[in-house]
Formats: C-alpha cells, structure tokens, sequence
C-alpha cells in the first residue's frame, strides 16, 4: 500500500493518469470505429487500438506492482501489444493510402506477420534463450520500481522492423496528405503520423528516466484520425442519407476522393462497369475503369461537364458534382444513368421519317408536336398513362394550360424566347397538373420545325416524366438539412454540458464538495442521453420515417428536473416532432438560467382549435427590444454570457422543420416569454 500510495501521488500520479487514459482513448476508439461502421476503415485500424490497449493495460499493471515475477509476466502480455502495433499501424496506413492491395496480393503480407508471430513467440519464451531480454533486473525511477533490461539480439531484429514499419507509415500518409488534402486534413494526418515517433523518441533516449510513453502516443495518435473521421469525414464522403435512397437508385453513382481514388460506389455501377465495390475501392479511376476513357477524364478534369460515355457496347450519361463538407473539397460524385435505348433509337429513327428521327434526339417519354402558337398539333398515346387525358382532349390546347398560373406564365416567357431565336429546347424541367389533380414534373426536349423558307412553323418534342427523381431529389435535401441540423445540436449542446462539467469538477478539486462532482456526472449523463436520442432521429431519419406522435408535458418535465430552479408546469398537447424537440425545451429554459439569470420559471402548454402553444416564461433580467429580431440568427451573441450563438437558430430551425413557429415577447412584470406555436397531433 505505502508503494501505491507513493506513485499515485502528486506529481508522480500524472504518469499513472496518462497510462490509464491510454487505455480508457483506445477501447473508446474500437467502440466508436465498430459501432459506426465507418465503410472505409478495415480490419487493422481495430487492430492497432487493441494492441495499443493490450500495451497500455499491461504497462498500467507493471507500474502498479514493486514485485520483479509479476512485472515480467505483465511485460509477457504487453509483447502481445507491442508485436502487433507497428504491422497493424502499417497496414492501416496502407489501407487508408491505396496500397494495400499492393501488399495483399504481391504476397508481403505473410513475411511481414512472421516477425511479429515469432517476437511474440520468444517473449514467452525468454527464460530459455535470452534473445528478447538478456538480463533484468529492477531499478527505482521516482518512487517507482521498473525493470532495467539488457536487450538480447532479437529484440535490436524486431526494432529495426518496428522504426522501418514506423518510417514506411509516415511517409505514406505525409505523402498522401500532400497530394491535394485541405489545410485541416493535412494538419490532422501529420499529427496522427508524427506523434507515434515521440513515444518512440523518449523510450529509447531515456528522456523518459526508464518509463515507456509509446502506447500513449499510438492512442494520442489514434484519437486524433477519429477526430478526422468525424469533423474532415477523413473516410467517408457520403450522407447518411445514401442507405435510404441512394443505394436503391437504377443509375450508377461512384465517388472520388480529391486524389481521384475510388471510395464508394453504389450497386447500380457495379452491374454497369461489372466490377464489385470491393475490387475498386482504394484503387484509382484510371485503373478502374480503363476501357472507358471518357468517364476517366470526367473523374480527373475539375471543369468538367456532363459527358457521355461507352462502354462495352452501351452508352451512359455521367453527370459530376463535387462534394463538399465544413468547407472542404473532399471529393466528386458522378452520377451514371443507362442512355442505350436513347442511343439506340435515335440509329434506328434516323432511318425513318423526319419527324421521328428529330424526336429521337430527345429520348421519347411523350410525343408531341405544336405550332408556332404553341397548340398541340399531334400528341402520342402515352399521354393518356401520364397525364390522364386522351390524345384528343389535347388538340388545340397549349402546354402552359396544363400547367398550374404561375409555372405557365414562367414556361410561356421562356418559350417565347427560344422559339423567337428558333433554338431547341433543351432539359426544360416544368411542373404540370394531370387530370385528376397530381402534379407531374416533365423534362421537355424539342426542336424547330421550319418550312423550306426557314421560316419556324413549329417545335417537335418530348416530354419525360422525373417526378419521381425530383421527389428524390427533394428527400435527399431534406435529409441532409436535418442531418446538419443534428450536427449542430450535437456540438452546441454537448458542449455546454461539458463546459458546465469541467467547471463543477475544477470546483471540486478545490473545495471537495461532493455537490459539484454529481453535478458534473449528471451533465455527462445527459450529454450521453443526448447522443442516444439524436442517435435514435438519426436512424428515424435514415429510415424515412419523419415525425412522431410527442407529449409535450412529458418532454418538458423531463427538461426542468435538470435545472435548479422553480418551474411550474401547466397543461399539455401532443404534436407531431422528433427526438431534437426535447433539445429544443432544453436550450429555451438553459437560455432563461444562464442568460436570464431567472430564478424561477412559469411553462404554460395549451391547445387552441388545431394549435398547440408552448409559453415558456422567467423572471430574469429580459431582452432589449433592439436585439429581440436577431436572437434567432445564425452565430448572433449578445452579452457577457453570450454562448456560441447557435441555440435558438437550431431552436428556431427545428421548429419550423415541424411546420410551426416561434417568437419572443416580454413577460409582466419582469423577464422574458418564448412562445412556441404547433400544429396539434390529430390522431391516425
């Protein structure tokens, strides 16, 4: 006990502190790695944190313990560790680089594995040869008691293969993150590549008096790539949204990284380039899809547009867009959609008449033909399945007639133009009303029709149904806005909670009052609820599931009993809502303690017709009147106790994503009144 007591004290503890932390970092990042399912981190990112936990945990015990047999069974169990992490380290760089196929099938693999298997092997054995440990004994370093080793010469073998695997993983990640990666990526794949070295650097110059820091360092460096998972999406360049409908889609998607290697592709592309997902990822386009030139330069040309590709006697439409998060380049995405009937019948249609053969050029969905005044000459029979009408009811008609007032007069202009430079029309998307009341999406094509003077006596064209693509266009918008919305949630209000629990844990290092300790633990409870519940959205979001029934009493009551103030609670409705409204009550009555420095708050909730309205009422210092309109803009700050000005803009967004309202007004005689403004839940 009086050797525990020793090396636990201060400032020797520290050590003991940052060994334990080691463990705590690494098992966390296996946690996190393998229940995100992050697509692109294979096997031996795992691997590495549980060497570096095998290590850290092996070396927590060696420190602890004064006795000699027991700290070298420990170092036994810690060579499980230390064997493993610079293979694992390397590989992983590999992987995350492109080049681990290189190994794979180049068949270094297994050599590379032996030298660990057979270190492993001999630390284990080391009472019959020497070759790790030649000689050990015990020497005191502080208050602690550590074992000073003379090295035998396996041990020099499997550190020079250590530093080399060491060498080979930095340098491919530093050259990988000097090949076009932004500022924040760079900065954070040099860290994760250097600070491994200065465990490495300590141990072996003694700077360390004896004390080994390198699996702290592989778990500092570990944490620092999660990091980049999270806030530079380091391996992942898509939405959540992709599982939902992207995945389902009939055209191909593949995606890019800013070094042009390929890092995710839907099934879809897979059937059309008949490759696995498996097969391309990690290689780059030009590899992958050597036999199709053209969509090869779409991928490495940044100004580069719509293009049509070959490949393997069919045709495909490749439309690249560049993606984008916090700021930073990470990728493109090109969009591949099957353009061989198109193609097809355009050979065939030019071996006919003229008017089929100048339809064809716009891939026929819908036939027709109007005159220089717009009204349908000729209308074909698929008009009946898509809008409803028969070919007849049409004759005579306009387009714009069959489109709502506004989207008409808009068409109408636009027309008008085109026809009076005689030019075709073009991707002309315009939204038009069927007979039964729908509203349809049409992407018009069509070419001028002119007499043998030149003069345009009409457009033939067609129209093709993408009702169906805008609404998925639409979904995918919608998503992603919530998503973003939960990001922010996240970060503003876990935050907070973490500032209001580092400053309850400073106050109880000073003043050991068990209060602020249980108030720190109950601030990191909630910040876990919190990640649970917008896990749940999350999952409800991706599921295309929307909102849910919700008892605003009950989330309320769940709010206040975390605060230390007087509320009063009255009444209840049910809304329609998700998990982030929870976040929403939160953030108004934190706001009313923090910033209103009430003591005491009045939350009134009743209906109204098919209305539910939320008061949320303090008895604090109030709003000025000149900065009531700016408390639900984006980062606005106001006061000593300003935060980071995101809680009411996400207040303010995610109510409105429910489809009501919120506004501000004074309380009586003193304080200030949140009044939020629902749509009440009527019921299946």
């Amino acid at each position: 006990m009086e050797y525990l007591r020793a090396i636990l004290s201060w400032p020797y503890g520290i050590i003991i502190l940052l060994v334990a932390g080691s463990i705590v970092t690494s098992s966390s990042i296996i946690i996190l790695v393998l229940r995100k399912d992050f697509r692109n981190v294979n096997f031996f990112f795992p691997l590495t944190m549980a060497s570096v936990l095998i290590w850290s945990a092996g070396y927590l015990g060696e420190l602890l313990t004064p006795e000699k047999s027991v700290m070298i069974l420990l170092s036994k169990i810690e060579y499980i560790g230390i064997s493993l992490i610079s293979f694992g380290w390397f590989m992983f760089c590999a992987q995350y680089t492109g080049r681990v196929k290189k190994i794979t099938e180049g068949k270094y693999l297994y050599p590379l594995l032996l030298i660990p298997l057979v270190t492993m092997f001999l630390a284990w054995t080391n009472e019959h040869h020497g070759l790790i440990w030649a000689h050990i004994t015990t020497v005191e370093s502080g208050p602690y008691v550590i074992l000073d080793i003379t090295y035998g010469i396996w041990f020099w073998i499997y550190s020079a293969y250590s530093y080399l695997l060491l060498t080979a993983s930095t340098f491919l990640l530093i050259s990988h993150a000097m090949k076009g990666a932004s500022r924040a990526r760079f900065t954070t794949i040099i860290l994760a590549a250097l600070i491994p070295w200065t465990g490495q650097i300590l141990y072996i110059t003694n700077l360390s008096f004896y004390l080994d820091f390198t699996p702290v360092a592989f778990s500092i460096g570990g944490a620092i790539l999660l990091f980049g998972i999270y806030n530079y999406r380091i391996f992942d360049f898509l939405p959540i949204a992709r599982n939902a409908v992207i995945e389902q889609m009939v055209e191909g998607i593949i995606v890019c990284d800013a070094q042009n290697v390929i890092t995710d592709m839907n099934p879809a592309s897979e059937r059309i380039f008949g490759i696995s997902k498996k097969d391309a990822m990690g290689k780059k386009a030009p590899e992958v899809f050597k036999d199709c030139v053209e969509l090869v330069k779409l991928c490495e040309d940044e100004g580069a547009k719509e293009k049509t590709c070959e490949h393997k006697g069919r045709y495909y439409r490749a439309k690249p867009s560049t993606i984008s998060g916090h700021g930073i380049v990470l990728g493109k995405l090109v969009l591949i959609e099957d353009v061989t009937k198109q193609k097809k019948a355009e050979q065939k249609l030019r071996e006919s008449k003229q008017r089929f053969e100048d339809i064809a050029r716009s891939s026929a969905d819908w036939i027709w033909e109007v005159d220089k005044e717009g009204k349908y000459v000729y209308v074909s029979g698929k008009v009946k399945r898509i809008l409803g009408y028969a070919p007849k009811e049409l004759i005579g008609k306009t387009p714009f007639s069959l489109m709502p007032k506004e989207e008409g007069k808009r068409i109408r202009e636009i027309f008008q133009k085109i026809a009076s430079k005689k030019e075709n029309i073009v991707d002309l998307e315009n939204w038009n009303v069927t007979k039964d009341g729908r509203k349809v999406c049409f992407l018009t094509n069509g070419v001028p029709i002119l007499d043998e003077k030149g003069n345009l006596i009409g457009y033939r064209g067609v129209d093709k149904d993408i009702t169906e693509r805008k609404k998925a266009e639409r979904k995918i918008t919608e998503l992603n806005e919530t998503l973003r919305l939960i990001n922010k949630i996240m970060r503003h209000d876990i935050l907070n909670d973490l500032q209001i629990a580092d400053s309850s844990l400073e106050l109880y290092s000073e003043e050991k009052n068990e209060a602020f300790m249980e108030k720190a633990r109950e601030r990191i409870h909630k910040s876990i609820a919190l990640i649970e519940k917008m896990k749940g959205l999350e999952a409800t979001i991706s599921s295309g599931k929307g909102l849910k029934e919700c008892h605003v009493g009950e989330v309320v009551n769940a709010v206040v009993k975390n605060y230390e103030v007087n509320c009063t609670v009255r009444g209840d409705c049910t809304v329609m809502a998700d998990e982030a409204f929870y976040s929403v009550i939160d953030n108004l009555v934190r706001n009313a303690v923090v910033h209103g420095k009430t003591d005491k708050i009045d939350i009134t909730i009743e209906g109204r017709g098919n209305e539910c309205e939320i008061r949320i009422a303090d008895h604090g210092r109030g709003i000025p009147d000149e900065i009531k309109k700016k408390l639900f803009e984006q980062r606005f700050r106001h006061g000593d106790t300003a935060g980071t000005g995101l809680g009411l803009y996400i207040v303010k967004k995610t109510i409105e994503r429910y489809g009501g309202s919120i506004r501000v007004e004074d309380n009586e005689p003193v304080g200030t009144v949140f009044v939020i403004t629902l749509k009440q839940y009527a019921g299946d």
